[in-house]
């Protein structure tokens, strides 16, 4: 009987389960992968420098190379990163601005002068220059493009410290420690350059050996300063900079350190992890899965934003407003001239979309009326028009026609027609001129209902408008001489 039921009951447990898994899933929120804004990151320096004790060799014969082409990738790699090339780089450095460009300039020169300096044993003249280049060189930030220039300037200076401690020995403890950090910048931008015994004077590799000692014992003097990581981000327009740097600890271990600063947030984040034990060497792929383990750590918990503006081809014209700014011609249909008379407008326009069709126009225009070719018009007059109208509007790509209706408030300054031939010839005080003949009128305000069909053409945010414009004269009609105002404009449109 057992062995009957059996199969029944094993099919019921499977029909559960099931049953039970497909309600689960019914229950599961779908996955919603939106766009972010993706990070710039770049390498500092272009190749990684290595510090080593001295008369120390490193178990491991690190290949920088390799480390910095598996963070490269790394980088490439991430679908929120991208990689900032040296390209880019290089042209952010040489399109410098020009306090940047006249620092590195002048740091050049002087830097041919303290050599001269030198030659001659001129120290107080030497220090005095080539504080003046180090100063210098940190305002271009020649230490990321050139770094092998300002060890010079570094040693250099740290040379001409200790010969002044030499000449004035009662006041040689006053010079060790600008020694120490001369020599410690020297370190940090040229590692590959050490004082030996037998080929420097012994002061000058006794400050060496402290000032080695100093840069590898304390990771304080080996990390980045916050501000000068900051310059340099805001210079190269980079989101993220690394700093790695491989350091040999007195044991003989390698350990690769890592400064990253992140320009979003003004963080700087220190990282460090031995790249071999002691005795036992790392292979190239070891070192490399070292460095992209730091990073990608890292890189991990970063925090990334959706883009602030809508991606290409969504953007809405819903509450948006724009300015149109342009000229015009005009006449009126009905005037009190036998001939047509010209008018010649400028105007200002502000719109504002209610959604992507509706919008609501005002502004303002200035007419200006000519006279006419048989000369009635005795002087040029100017009309003031502040319209405010609502209308429709539909974009087609490139195009966008509109059809806008609304009330045009308008006033005018003083005109003169004149009849007689003496009036038009003599001018209308002339005694044969009667007054009769010149008729004097101001129309000091009239409200017109307005007409105005338009299109633009352009790609946002500037659009060039061509529209027409007529208005048609409600208040007051009888008592005005020029009524129903047409003509056409042309305009520059742009969207805030």
């Amino acid at each position: 009987m057992r062995i009957t039921y059996l199969p029944g009951i094993l099919l019921l447990c499977l029909a559960c389960c099931v049953h039970a898994y497909s309600a689960c899933a019914d229950t599961l929120e779908p996955i919603d992968i939106q766009a972010v804004t993706r990070l710039s990151v770049y390498v500092v320096p272009q190749s990684i420098p290595i510090y080593l004790q001295k008369g120390m060799s490193p178990a491991t014969n690190v290949d920088v190379t390799r480390i910095r082409d598996a963070l490269d990738r790394q980088i490439m790699a991430h679908p929120y990163l991208r990689l900032f090339g040296n390209v880019a780089f290089d042209d952010a450095f040489r399109n410098a601005d020009l306090e940047q460009t006249n620092a590195a300039m002048q740091a050049e020169i002087d830097l041919g002068y303290a050599q001269t300096f030198m030659a001659d044993m001129n120290y107080a003249s030497a220090v005095a220059v080539l504080s003046r280049v180090v100063e210098n060189y940190g305002i271009s930030m020649t230490a990321y493009d050139q770094p092998k220039l300002v060890a010079q300037a570094y040693q250099m200076l740290a040379y001409a410290y200790i010969e002044q401690s030499l000449d004035n020995p009662a006041l040689a403890h006053e010079y060790d420690q600008k020694i120490r950090l001369a020599f410690i910048e020297m370190v940090r931008n040229a590692p590959y350059l050490m004082l030996l015994e037998g080929r420097q004077s012994p002061e000058r590799v006794r400050y060496y050996n402290e000032a080695l000692a100093l840069f590898l014992g304390n990771t304080v003097y080996r990390r980045v300063l916050g501000s000068d990581a900051a310059a340099l981000a805001d210079r190269l327009g980079a989101d993220i900079l690394l700093f790695p740097r491989i350091v040999q600890q007195p044991s003989g271990v390698l350990v690769l350190e890592m400064d990253i600063f992140n320009a979003v947030t003004r963080d700087m984040r220190y990282l460090s992890e031995p790249l071999d034990a002691p005795g036992i060497a790392a292979s190239d792929r070891e070192c490399a899965d070292v460095a992209t383990r730091l990073f990608g750590g890292y890189a991990d918990c970063l925090a990334f934003e959706r883009p602030a503006t809508d991606p290409p081809g969504d953007e809405t014209l819903a509450r948006r407003v724009y300015l149109d700014i342009g000229a015009g011609y005009g006449t009126y249909l009905s005037h009190p001239t036998n001939d047509m008379l010209h008018g010649v407008s400028g105007f200002v326009t502000v719109s504002y979309m209610f959604d992507e069709h509706f919008y609501v126009r005002t502004g303002g225009e200035i007419v200006g009326i000519f006279g006419d070719r048989s000369k009635e018009l005795y002087e040029h007059f100017q009309v003031y028009h502040f319209p405010v109208m609502f209308g429709i509007s539909k974009s087609f790509g490139w195009g966008r026609p509109y059809i806008g209706l609304g009330l045009d408030f308008a006033f005018s300054t003083t005109y003169t027609i004149v009849r007689s031939t003496v009036c038009k010839t003599f001018g209308t005080d002339d005694l044969e001129c009667g007054e009769s003949s010149v008729i004097r009128n101001r129309d000091p305000f009239g409200l017109s209902a307005v007409f105005n069909p338009g299109v633009n053409f352009g790609r946002g945010p500037f659009f060039v408008t061509l529209e027409w414009v007529m208005n048609i004269a409600v208040y007051p009609n009888a008592d005005e001489k020029f009524k129903h105002l047409m003509g056409g404009r042309i305009g520059f449109q742009y969207w805030f």
